[in-house]
């Protein structure tokens, strides 16, 4: 009998990753925690951030968050939209929507899976075609000299 997957191989972290947890219920930011080998962040500041997993319960928090994580993302940044499958109806996320918004972002989808408790997870991606256009985002960023003005 095959063992479940845990939550850290679900999302396909590997160790030294750094994870952005958006919106995280407490019980799946305590799973995550007990992992010593990914770095865990509450936002989108963190520098090199390698996985983001958005938690939303309505269509309008998916919508408002998408455009702040896609701005971050590199060319290698995985996305994950997670969301409470029971009661998508009324919340109006569904696979397909999620699928579609990633796609006008410039994303494609790869993953889906449960995550948690009902939380159900799509994985996006840069699509293969757009990642030379965002390869500046893992540029250093130059140095910047303040020198004093003469008087």
């Amino acid at each position: 009998m095959a063992l479940a997957a845990t939550l850290p191989q679900r999302l396909g972290l590997k160790d030294g990753q750094r994870v952005a947890l958006l919106r995280a219920p407490l019980r799946i930011e305590h799973r995550l925690e007990r992992n010593e080998t990914i770095l865990l962040s509450t936002s989108l500041r963190a520098p090199s951030i390698n996985v983001v997993v958005l938690f939303v319960e309505r269509l309008s928090e998916l919508e408002r968050r998408f455009v702040d994580v896609v701005a971050k993302m590199t060319p290698d940044t995985t996305f994950w939209v997670a969301w409470k499958k029971h009661g998508s109806k009324a919340t109006g996320i569904s696979s397909d929507v999620v699928r579609r918004i990633g796609r006008a972002g410039g994303l494609v989808d790869n993953k889906n899976c449960v995550l948690d408790g009902g939380w159900h997870g799509m994985r996006l991606v840069v699509r293969e075609e757009n990642r030379a256009a965002i390869a500046y985002r893992c540029e250093p960023k130059p140095a910047v000299r303040r020198t004093k003005r003469a008087p």
